[in-house]
């Protein structure tokens, strides 16, 4: 039992971690994107994208 709640804690520890690597990687891939076509067009990306920090709970 005592290893079951070592795993739980551990999961859920890393879940805030697993949230901010999500919403980084979307806003990385629609820059990318946007960049992508940006350049195949000779047009300036238009979508400003926001900088917004994934609160993580205490």
């Amino acid at each position: 039992n005592d290893y079951k709640g070592m795993i739980e804690l551990a999961n859920k520890a890393g879940q805030p971690i697993v949230t901010r690597d999500k919403a980084n990687l979307e806003q990385a891939l629609i820059r990318q994107m946007e960049e992508a076509v940006a350049s195949a067009t000779d047009t300036p990306p238009t979508t400003k994208i926001p900088e917004e920090k994934v609160a993580i709970p205490a």
